[in-house]
């Protein structure tokens, strides 16, 4: 929530001056204040989003607290009714899909983050350099050779996202 407040220029094309970047960011300061539960009490060295909104602050506390035990007491979605509403969701959007443009940017993705994805997952880090010079030197051969286990897996399945990528491409290339 905070970059999208402070960071409008993430999600829209506009430019922000430093006094509207200050200003946001005195913004979505408060708002986070408001989300905490116990706040300590306000003196002359607390931050001057605190004491400008003191008030307002304690407000916001009393809305986020009331929006949470309204949604506890809301009743619990069915498995079915989520499988549902997602079926109604894949028809209504059906042809929408790009499969390629999806399929490139986590490709993307992942080849920008692989060491910190192969960590999460607890794969052995060898780098997403390993798999694109692989790439490069030997096109013809589709797997990379590895040990066995969770990173073979998570390699294949990167082989699997480029090679279609990559056929998407060429089919693109052929189209225009």
């Amino acid at each position: 929530m905070k970059f999208q407040i402070k960071n409008p220029d993430f999600v829209f094309d506009v430019e922000k001056s430093f006094s509207v970047e200050l200003n946001l960011s005195i913004v979505a300061q408060t708002l986070m204040s408001s989300c905490l539960p116990n706040d300590p009490a306000l003196n002359k060295e607390s931050p001057s989003h605190k004491l400008l909104f003191a008030r307002e602050i304690a407000e916001y506390r009393m809305w986020i607290a009331d929006f949470y035990e309204r949604i506890q007491k809301m009743p619990q979605v069915t498995d079915q009714d989520l499988n549902c509403h997602m079926h109604r969701l894949s028809q209504i959007h059906e042809g929408e899909f790009n499969r390629t443009a999806a399929l490139k940017e986590l490709f993307l993705y992942v080849s920008q983050y692989y060491n910190d994805l192969a960590v999460a997952f607890s794969v052995p880090v060898t780098g997403v350099s390993s798999l694109t010079s692989h790439r490069s030197q030997t096109p013809s051969s589709p797997r990379m050779y590895m040990s066995p286990g969770p990173q073979q897996d998570l390699a294949m399945k990167l082989e699997h996202i480029f090679d279609i990528v990559k056929d998407g491409d060429h089919l693109y290339a052929s189209a225009s």
